[in-house]
């Protein structure tokens, strides 16, 4: 089944397109409102998501030195009693 031919491509294009998309109403104010707040609200989650990162870094961090040193406490334990027999 052929597919139908698209319709015909206007030469002005472009200039179609800007005048159908080009806002024709009162000023954005009320956009840009929006938007600054917006931004104000964004920067603040940056600053929370900053300091959550610094914490959650920290915490694992402090969980990796508890874990190394539970492993390392025993073999510490038995090198430090043999050190002890061998020296008496």
């Amino acid at each position: 089944m052929p597919t139908p031919d698209p319709a015909p491509i206007s030469p002005d294009l472009e200039q179609d397109l800007l005048a159908i998309t080009t806002w024709q109403g009162e000023d954005t104010a009320l956009w840009k409102s929006a938007l600054e707040a917006h931004a104000a609200t964004r920067a603040k989650n940056w600053s929370r998501a900053r300091i959550l990162r610094i914490a959650v870094t920290t915490a694992s961090v402090a969980a990796i030195l508890l874990i190394a040193a539970g492993i390392l406490m025993p073999a510490l334990g038995k090198a430090r009693n043999s050190s002890r027999s061998v020296g008496s």
